[in-house]
C-alpha cells in the first residue's frame, strides 16, 4: 500500500473555485493512477474552500482547497498496483500549480489474520 500526501501552491484561483471542475479532476486523477473510483462526498465552505473524498476499490483520495492561500492539499492511498505519482500529476495539472511538494510512503502489507506475533505467543 502506498500513501501520498501533497501540497500544491500558487494554484489558479478559477480552478480552486470551480467545484464541478475539481470533482472531475479528482476523478480523472483517480483513474490516471489506475484506481477505480467508487462513491464520493463533497462539502463547500462559505469562504474557506472545499473538501472532497473519493472512495476507490484500492483505497481513497481526498482534497482540501485553501483559496485565500491559492493552495490545495491532497491525500491518496492505494495498493501497489496504482500509481500515486500519476494521481498527483493529474491534479497539479488541473490546478495549474506553480509549486508542489509531495511525499509518498510505502506501507507494509497487513499480516494474515492467522499470523501470531512473537509477543502474543509469549503471553499465552
Amino acid at each position: 500500500m502506498s500513501h501520498l500526501v501533497a501540497s500544491f501552491s500558487g494554484c489558479d484561483p478559477a480552478a480552486l473555485g470551480d467545484i464541478t471542475g475539481l470533482m472531475k479532476a479528482l476523478r480523472r486523477a483517480v483513474a490516471a493512477s489506475g484506481a477505480t473510483g467508487l462513491q464520493s462526498a463533497e462539502e463547500r465552505f462559505t469562504k474557506d474552500g472545499f473538501t472532497a473524498a473519493v472512495m476507490t476499490g484500492q483505497g481513497r483520495a481526498s482534497l482540501r482547497t485553501n483559496p485565500d492561500q491559492h493552495a490545495c492539499y491532497v491525500e491518496f492511498s492505494c495498493d501497489r498496483a496504482c500509481n500515486a505519482e500519476r494521481f498527483a500529476t493529474e491534479l497539479g495539472s488541473y490546478l495549474r500549480a506553480k509549486d508542489s511538494d509531495s511525499h509518498t510512503a510505502l506501507r507494509a502489507a497487513p499480516r494474515s489474520p492467522t499470523h501470531e506475533s512473537a509477543e502474543a505467543r509469549r503471553s499465552a
